[in-house]
């Protein structure tokens, strides 16, 4: 399954392995044991390896 594309080329769709930035934003982060973490403010990207990267 591929993600669609809108007219500008930048991919406007899901698929069952992506979700969009979006909707991570907000969500509440547990471990394993349950325990909250904390929540996301923003995913960060590396520009050359595509990797969603901690700062």
């Amino acid at each position: 399954m591929s993600s669609t594309r809108g007219t500008s080329g930048v991919a406007t769709g899901e698929t069952s392995n992506l979700i969009a930035a979006s909707k991570v934003n907000g969500t509440a982060v547990y471990n394993k044991a349950g325990e909250s973490l904390g929540s996301v403010y923003d995913v960060m990207i590396d520009k050359i390896s595509g990797q969603v990267r901690m700062p």
